[in-house]
């Protein structure tokens, strides 16, 4: 009964802890491999009625220095915390929070994220079809490329997505 009772208290510190993870300022540093090592950083996945309501990315990152927090928001290229990478998208596409790569290669990083610009806009939803447009917009997800040489982040459509997949098997999953 303690060994079980001692478990479920190490179970429960362990769930808020924040962990150290490494903050690359640009895609210079990143390709260099130039972090600061920042700890007591937290990653929260944002609840759906927040991505709702405000819109933006699906994970936030904060930590507990106030004054690093505006930079975590607003100026750094990426995280590294535990195995995962995470992009900000306020420096790459002009919208808010992180999103995770799925893939990264010597060229470019494979990621996820909620419309950025141009035609795929949650605002230019909201704008053309009210706040339930604006509401659907921003809960979609797209598939975008970085490319690591020169920063540029392009929108994949169909074609591209297939040609990507058909290099790469192992990117296919079974649905079952």
């Amino acid at each position: 009964m303690n060994k079980l009772l001692l478990l479920l208290l190490l179970a429960i510190s362990a769930v808020g802890r924040a962990q150290s993870g490494n903050v690359y300022m640009d895609l210079e540093s990143f390709n260099n491999n130039k972090s600061y090592r920042v700890d007591s950083i937290t990653i929260t996945h944002r609840a759906k009625r927040d991505i709702v309501l405000v819109g933006g990315n699906d994970f936030k990152i904060t930590c507990t220095n106030d004054s690093l927090n505006e930079v975590l928001r607003k100026e750094c290229f990426a995280v590294v915390y535990s195995d995962s990478l995470f992009l900000n998208c306020k420096s790459l596409m002009r919208t808010s929070w992180y999103a995770p790569a799925l893939y990264r290669t010597g060229k470019f990083i494979y990621f996820i994220a909620c419309a950025g610009f141009g035609k795929l806009s949650a605002q230019n939803a909201g704008v053309a079809f009210g706040a339930i447009g604006g509401a659907t917009g921003a809960q979609k997800r797209y598939n975008y490329l970085v490319f690591l040489d020169s920063g540029d982040v392009i929108a994949l459509n169909k074609k591209c997505n297939e040609r990507l997949v058909s290099r790469r098997p192992s990117f296919v999953k079974p649905l079952s």
